[in-house]
């Protein structure tokens, strides 16, 4: 079954359960395959891409952000990027939850998060996870690699003193079924990863919670899949939607999700409520879905 329709044509039209959601859903609790939550969810990942990024900036000439990273780097100027006081109370403020995915890899071409041994990023996750779910946010080369799921998850442990439960991996990089077997053996119970990277959208025809059927094995296994509905970078990089655009696509899509009664999940990085690179506005995108 093809499923980018369900992307493109409206986003829910073809969407599976709006054919069949009437007639199977019930049936679907009754056997705890879908799990039904309450309310909305929002998702966040934690991508501090600073590092990096900063030198990219210097390397093609961008004066300004260049200057604005070495400010931030010799204590000057606060971290623009540093936005989760915000998050912490606007959801206290709202009273909803939500989970936070942390990247704790060895430094990599695309893993480029501060290091899991930095004093500040241990602090940060430590006082996230006392209020917030928290999970792991497997690096990008972790995905046939269980030595270095493990070791990641191990460091999550280690710093929030509770067990790893919750994952997503970076850049939604899944090879299926090995991921999903990998992540089950180091104790993962619910992956967030199934979604589009480049359009909105739910990439399995769902919107609640499924536990994994594993087809080569003939088994129904406790991992279970939460899909979300759009990404951020999604949004403004792939569909090249600007702040006001990309309110109204949610709104469309969350009026809809109220009117069949089915959760609408939406997925963030910190840096997306900072003004710098082309997110002015986008802090408004989010409360508007309050």
């Amino acid at each position: 079954m093809d499923l980018v329709p369900f992307a493109e044509e409206g986003v829910f039209r073809r969407l599976v359960e709006a054919y069949f959601g009437c007639f199977i859903r019930r049936d679907l609790v009754g056997l705890r395959a879908l799990h039904v939550t309450d309310g909305d969810f929002v998702h966040f990942d934690h991508d501090d891409d600073r590092d990096a990024q900063g030198l990219a900036d210097f390397l093609k000439g961008r004066k300004d952000l260049t200057l604005a990273r070495w400010q931030v780097l010799t204590g000057s100027a606060p971290d623009p990027f540093y936005t989760f006081p915000y998050l912490q109370a606007w959801h206290q403020q709202q009273d909803c939850p939500a989970h936070f995915f942390f990247l704790l890899a060895d430094a990599g071409r695309y893993d480029v998060n501060p290091s899991p041994q930095l004093r500040a990023y241990r602090d940060l996750i430590t006082t996230l996870a006392r209020e917030f779910e928290t999970g792991i946010h497997p690096s990008y080369r972790s995905f046939d690699r269980p030595d270095l799921l493990q070791k990641e998850c191990a460091r999550l442990a280690d710093i929030s003193g509770q067990a790893v439960r919750h994952s997503r991996q970076h850049f939604l990089r899944l090879r299926l079924p090995e991921t999903y077997r990998m992540l089950l053996e180091a104790g993962i119970q619910h992956d967030h990863s199934m979604g589009f990277a480049d359009r909105a959208g739910y990439r399995a025809g769902m919107t609640e919670a499924y536990l994994w059927y594993d087809l080569e094995n003939e088994t129904t296994t406790e991992l279970w899949i939460h899909p979300f509905a759009a990404m951020d970078v999604s949004l403004r990089q792939y569909e090249g939607l600007d702040a006001e655009a990309a309110k109204e696509k949610l709104k469309e899509m969350q009026r809809l999700c109220q009117d069949w009664e089915i959760s609408f999940t939406t997925l963030w990085h910190n840096s997306s409520f900072s003004h710098l690179h082309g997110w002015q506005g986008w802090q408004e995108v989010y409360e508007s879905l309050f």
